[in-house]
């Protein structure tokens, strides 16, 4: 190694570098040129940087540009998706083995019935009219007819049952209103009737329904009081019977006149208890006062 000068001896001028035409050019033949001048204090010359090495190594790139948690969200994701596949899985194989976990007892008493048919004294006593409808409903539909009033001559027909063709043959279709009886529900029917004042005709009719999977009690007094207004009924609005739920009592202003027969006036009750309808008509050739229609049917409703 050659020493460029000597222990005590001054240095001498910087030598320039020798060029070698066959070696890469160094760092520093490749840089710009530096205008002189004074340098600012935040410049590499002023903290003692060369301008060479300023410009072949550029400043870091800020902190806050770097990301280096790009990469972490999905990774986390993932674990977690995992995680829980995984314990649903493990969850699912140690119970699969585990024999079936049985339900908590019910909170009822335990109903026991006796072995043997209870004697007529040890048996319980069935429900009164007044608990359970059915149980006067059900019974003989014939003894909730009312008996005729003091005076008045019982016809023939009561109180007996009613056959569905001959109560559909006083309506002016009787096909239809058989038919419609009969898929709407139509169980039985009693009637009674009776003669007072002489020409004064009084007919009750008891129609039950079977009021299972629809209200047909309803739909058949709806469907009966919807035309009453009307010419081909009574011609009025009906009167609200009391005691009763829809219940109305229609009474015609003026008589039904054909030829060859006396004029007659007529008056109709209809009402509903329960999956009974009463059906009340009556006819006279005198007009019908309203009080004398609507205590028979009050009284009719009142049985029921």
């Amino acid at each position: 190694m050659t020493i460029p000068y000597g222990p005590g001896e001054p240095p001498g001028p910087p030598q320039p570098p020798t060029a070698r035409p066959h070696d890469d050019d160094p760092p520093t033949t490749r840089l710009r040129p530096v205008a002189p001048g004074p340098a600012a204090p935040d410049s590499a010359a002023a903290q003692g940087i060369p301008a060479y090495a300023a410009q072949d190594h550029p400043p870091a790139p800020d902190a806050r540009t770097r990301r280096p948690g790009r990469r972490i969200a999905p990774l986390l994701a993932a674990a977690v998706f995992l995680g829980v596949l995984g314990g649903v899985g493990y969850g699912y194989t140690q119970q699969a083995g585990e024999p079936p976990t049985p339900l908590p007892p019910l909170n009822q008493a335990r109903l026991d019935y006796p072995e043997k048919p209870l004697s007529a004294d040890e048996a319980p006593e069935p429900l009164s009219a007044k608990q359970d409808r059915r149980v006067r409903t059900d019974g003989d539909l014939r003894e909730l007819l009312i008996a005729e009033p003091k005076g008045a001559v019982p016809d023939e027909l009561g109180p007996e049952w009613l056959p569905v063709e001959q109560f559909a043959g006083g309506f002016e279709d009787p096909n239809f209103v058989l038919a419609d009886l009969v898929t709407e529900g139509f169980r039985r029917a009693a009637a009674t009737s009776w003669t007072q004042d002489g020409d004064t005709q009084v007919t009750i009719a008891l129609l039950q329904f079977r009021d299972e999977s629809a209200l047909q009690s309803e739909e058949y007094l709806l469907g009966q009081q919807s035309y009453m207004p009307s010419e081909q009924g009574a011609g009025t609005t009906g009167v609200p019977i009391p005691g009763s739920v829809g219940g109305a009592l229609f009474v015609s202003e003026s008589p039904v006149q054909e030829p060859g027969y006396v004029p007659v006036y007529e008056a109709r009750a209809l009402a509903r208890r329960g999956d009974i309808v009463l059906d009340m008509h009556i006819a006279s050739s005198q007009a019908i006062a309203e009080d004398t229609a609507m205590a028979i049917a009050k009284r009719q409703m009142e049985r029921l």
